[in-house]
């Protein structure tokens, strides 16, 4: 996504110790950030696990999330495109 600010790997501003994959800091008319996972490998126990655990996070400090799913891959710059609108974040 061209002429987006963004963090890779930014640690949530909490005391668990979790990071998100990309975080788009709140700019202009936006209250709060953006926060993006990429929920990918569900063949892993372990990973889903790990997944229900972070979403929980997300929703109990009532983070702005954009989730990402492997079906949406082949698409993703629509698809994320679309998901950033949905936060007010304009895409050029």
């Amino acid at each position: 996504m061209p002429n987006i600010v963004h963090v890779y790997e930014r640690k949530l501003p909490i005391a668990e110790n979790v990071y998100c994959v990309f975080y788009i800091p709140a700019f202009k008319n936006q209250s709060k950030g953006v926060y993006i996972e990429y929920l990918g490998i569900e063949s892993s126990p372990r990973y889903l696990e790990r997944k229900e655990e972070k979403l929980e996070i997300y929703n109990k400090y009532q983070f702005q999330l954009i989730e990402l799913i492997d079906d949406e891959m082949q698409n993703i710059e629509e698809v994320l495109t679309q998901k950033l609108i949905s936060f007010g974040i304009t895409v050029y």
